[in-house]
């Protein structure tokens, strides 16, 4: 797998990158599209750089978002480093392209400063599980998230 050509996103491109995000993540279950004003925020944290990378014909092909900090720490113990949005579009899939971001995600953190790497994942992205798996990474806990249909009637226990 090559290392692809990257490029930092700036604020510029918040329509095109939330574009590239909401279709990689279309279909995924409990799928919420990011809006304009938080991909602006994202973009806006400091030493958190959004990467993208493009295909030949110029659309984003993969995003992966780096949040780096001296003041906290990871569940890992050392400075907190976390990736976050790692996606790859659907016409790219399969290339390889996802471990190569999730790879030079890595190397920049740890060019930061970083001495473990963080993520999140849903348990039920099998294959994104697979390649943090293979890559390394261990699972370290698991967060349950809770949700309540708005349309849902209400539960009022007996008791």
């Amino acid at each position: 797998v090559r290392t692809p050509t990257i490029e930092i996103a700036g604020l510029d491109q918040v329509e095109e990158v939330r574009r590239a995000l909401n279709e990689a993540y279309a279909g995924s279950p409990d799928f919420s599209p990011i809006s304009a004003k938080t991909l602006a925020e994202e973009l806006a944290i400091p030493r958190s750089p959004f990467l993208v990378s493009r295909l030949a014909s110029g659309e984003i092909a993969a995003t992966v978002h780096l949040r780096n900090s001296a003041a906290a720490t990871n569940p890992g113990g050392g400075p907190y480093a976390w990736i976050s949005n790692l996606t790859v579009s659907p016409v790219a899939r399969g290339s390889g392209l996802g471990r190569a971001m999730l790879r030079v995600a890595i190397a920049e953190l740890q060019a930061m400063g970083a001495t473990s790497t963080a993520l999140g994942v849903d348990s039920r992205n099998v294959p994104a599980v697979s390649l943090y798996q293979l890559e390394g990474f261990q699972s370290v806990g698991a967060l349950g998230f809770w949700t309540k249909r708005s349309d849902a009637p209400n539960y009022h226990p007996v008791g």
